[in-house]
């Protein structure tokens, strides 16, 4: 390695912004995994959403870049003669955590219409039963128990279900005062959450920021909305979790059907057991797009639930298990097979949001080193060009008092690299610790 690089991790070593920080440096030969340059490469610390490309390259080598979630509604009973079906709808969910979202180019009811055309075309006009939605394909929490508090009744936070819906995500609109500290009002949500009330503890603020957070678990019937949102502002919109996608999912196609002069006359029914469902006639399905396109996604936006969702895809892959635990299982047997030393390796959650994730710079840069030829493109792409640099492609994760970043690079001497830069605990502002770590990733990398 040139001095330039041995300079630049000195001053990251040793930059005053980052006292009392631990640190761990881990550069690789691209292939071969020889090491290039290295400081604290085997502490265990905490990744943030840098885990997520330790997640994404697993799931393209388990389950296969093409690979694709699917969600199938069907018909239970028989349809009489005059077009009423004496009997359910029914909504089976296998896992998909892209269903209705608006990530991928689809507008996000449009799966709704198709499944609307689907049952015309059945020739049913009533429904004489319920809507029902089996959330059984998982199993366990929908959220890992060391997930912040405070992070899952917001959007970011939103747990994983076996149906999910709208990336499982609301919107809510407030309505503060003119003046600060004016109490805040909760308009309405979108899309509607049967059941489910806010309470605003919001108050109005100088701070033209979005200073309010979204409090409650999944399932609950009752949140409370805290913090500050800038003063005098009718509609302000902030978004949070869907506490029970299922419901909602159900509720939206059963308002849909009304609108389309299709009667339900029963409820909306959610299972969250395994349960046999007899006599039942496949209507329609929907199938997400290619898995390489979720991990672009995944990766590129950090979204929590494609990754959570998908660590527990890996589960079900290899242990027939939907669960964290059986997810967290396969990530570790899968690494351990490649190769990589699994001592201080305790993925926990698949997204980043927990500090109980931990991982070593050595492990996290060995994940991103290449697998095999069908998953390269995939992952690489899903990388996302850092610093201007094309040469320089990473996964950045961030959570209170971490920083991190791994990904693949070109040195200066042509040479391809793996790497990961992992920073926990410093006492600097964020800002600060990303300046930190800059110099040292572009020293790595041709311009």
């Amino acid at each position: 390695m040139g001095t330039s690089q041995n300079a630049a991790l000195s001053a990251l070593l040793n930059d005053d912004r980052l006292e009392g920080a631990s640190i761990g440096v881990c550069v690789l030969e691209y292939n071969s995994g020889k090491e290039v340059l290295v400081s604290n490469p085997d502490l265990s610390l905490s990744p943030a959403s840098s885990i997520k490309a330790v997640v994404t390259h697993a799931a393209l080598e388990i389950l296969g870049p093409n690979h694709q979630f699917v969600t199938r509604l069907y018909q239970s009973g028989s349809i009489a003669k005059g077009g009423s079906l004496n009997g359910d709808i029914v909504i089976m969910g296998f896992g998909d955590p892209t269903l209705g979202s608006t990530n991928f180019g689809e507008d996000k009811d449009a799966f709704l219409n198709e499944w609307l055309m689907a049952i015309k075309k059945k020739g049913i006009l009533s429904i004489n039963g319920d809507i029902v939605i089996d959330d059984a394909y998982f199993e366990g929490s929908p959220i890992e128990g060391s997930t912040p508090l405070e992070d899952v009744g917001n959007y970011y936070g939103a747990a994983v279900h076996g149906v999910n819906v709208y990336d499982n995500t609301c919107t809510l609109n407030l309505a503060s005062g003119p003046s600060p500290g004016d109490p805040v009002r909760f308009i309405g949500v979108t899309p509607e959450l049967p059941g489910v009330s806010f309470i605003s503890e919001v108050t109005a603020a100088d701070d033209r920021k979005d200073n309010a957070f979204i409090f409650g678990q999944p399932f609950d019937h009752e949140r409370y909305i805290r913090g500050t949102i800038p003063k005098g502002n009718k509609n302000f919109q902030i978004k949070g979790s869907i506490p029970d996608p299922a419901m909602v999912l159900g509720h939206e196609l059963k308002k849909m059907l009304a609108l389309k002069g299709i009667s339900v006359s029963g409820d909306v029914r959610v299972v969250r057991e395994t349960t046999m469902f007899p006599n039942l006639t496949l209507i329609a399905e929907k199938q997400s797009v290619p898995l390489s396109k979720i991990v672009y996604m995944t990766n590129r936006k950090s979204i929590n639930l494609y990754a959570a969702a998908l660590l527990r895809h890996i589960g079900m892959a290899r242990l027939k298990v939907g669960s964290i635990d059986a997810g967290v299982q396969v990530l570790r047997d899968f690494y351990g097979e490649k190769g990589l030393p699994l001592t201080g390796f305790w993925p926990v959650d698949g997204s980043g949001l927990s500090r109980a994730n931990a991982i070593t710079a050595r492990q996290l840069a060995m994940a991103c080193n290449v697998f095999s030829e069908s998953t390269e493109k995939s992952f690489i792409e899903s990388l996302s060009p850092f610093a201007g640099r094309s040469t320089l492609l990473v996964k950045s994760g961030y959570i209170t008092r971490v920083r991190s970043y791994c990904g693949r690079s070109k040195l200066t001497d042509g040479r391809e690299v793996v790497f990961a830069v992992i920073v926990n605990n410093y006492s600097c502002s964020p800002t600060e610790a990303k300046n930190a770590i800059i110099p040292f990733l572009e020293s790595i990398s041709s311009k």
